[in-house]
């Protein structure tokens, strides 16, 4: 038998099979969309995955919410030592890393912030918690304490003890009371604020790091604090939070948004030496067939 006939033969057989699985993946993704002649749709148009793109955004969106990346797992996930000790180190990291001030952090979060309007209202809202608690101590009682205190030397003469006897010094003490309540009604603002900027400004200038070493809370301690309460998220509410995120949900929504390039493009990234060894079978099945048909 001649060898060119023998050669030409396979190699025919074996392109035609390279070509043909060349082809049919090709046609998995091509063409992207129907294509009509007088006004009939050809088969095979759309390519397979972009006709189904819904049916196997479903089909993926389910394997992977019920069978790959199931609720339990990722709860076990948080609870692992290894993502705790990841979201502790990144908040301690957080806190002590770095030495800018309270306003210059809060600035790089939101540059829009207005830090004059924010130090106003914080040094108003001391002043009022501070005014409201004087307003509900029972001042009849301090000052009454004070002057008896203060007058006993006074009141150890005889003549001037009958003028100050305790009625008339409870009068005294009672009438200072009330007036002191009314003068800080009206003008404890005015009085208090003024006190409390400076401070609120100096602590506006002072890092979280510095805050926390002046209230002598060490980064240990609060690595103990943030991992308590990470335990406490994870126990409390992580099964809660991810019994309401639908993996498959999400998983299928994602598909069907895709377009067919990026589509074709992520399954090529995963499977193109898979997808070439078919396209490589083809040729060797093409090759074979060739072969056998010689002597047939």
């Amino acid at each position: 038998m001649d060898l060119i006939k023998i050669a030409a033969t396979i190699a025919v057989g074996a392109i035609i099979g390279y070509f043909t699985n060349y082809i049919a993946i090709k046609m998995l993704f091509r063409p992207r969309k129907p294509i009509y002649v007088f006004n009939k749709q050809l088969p095979f148009t759309p390519g397979m995955i972009p006709k189904n793109q819904e049916r196997i955004a479903k089909a993926v969106g389910t394997a992977v919410g019920e069978n790959l990346l199931q609720k339990e797992d990722l709860l076990q996930k948080l609870k692992g030592e290894e993502t705790k000790s990841v979201f502790v180190s990144e908040i301690s990291t957080g806190l002590f890393g770095k030495t800018e001030s309270i306003q210059d952090m809060l600035l790089r979060w939101n540059p829009d912030l207005d830090m004059e309007e924010k130090k106003e209202k914080i040094s108003c809202y001391i002043a009022e918690q501070i005014l409201g608690a004087i307003g509900e101590m029972d001042l009849d009682d301090i000052f009454m304490k004070i002057g008896t205190d203060a007058l006993a030397d006074i009141r150890k003469n005889p003549m001037l003890a009958m003028f100050l006897n305790d009625t008339m010094l409870a009068n005294i003490c009672g009438k200072l009371s009330v007036s002191a309540k009314g003068y800080l009604a009206e003008n404890g603002m005015e009085l208090v604020v003024p006190m409390i900027q400076p401070k609120v400004q100096k602590l506006s200038e002072t890092s979280v790091k510095g805050l926390l070493e002046e209230w002598d809370i060490s980064e240990e301690k609060i690595e103990d604090i943030v991992g308590k309460i990470y335990d406490q998220i994870v126990e409390q509410k992580a099964r809660e939070l991810l019994g309401k995120i639908q993996i498959s949900k999400i998983v299928e929504e994602k598909i069907q948004a895709m377009e067919i390039m990026e589509l074709e493009e992520l399954v090529m990234s995963v499977m193109k030496q898979e997808l070439q060894a078919v396209i490589n079978l083809g040729a060797l099945i093409g090759a074979v067939i060739g072969a056998i048909n010689l002597f047939i």
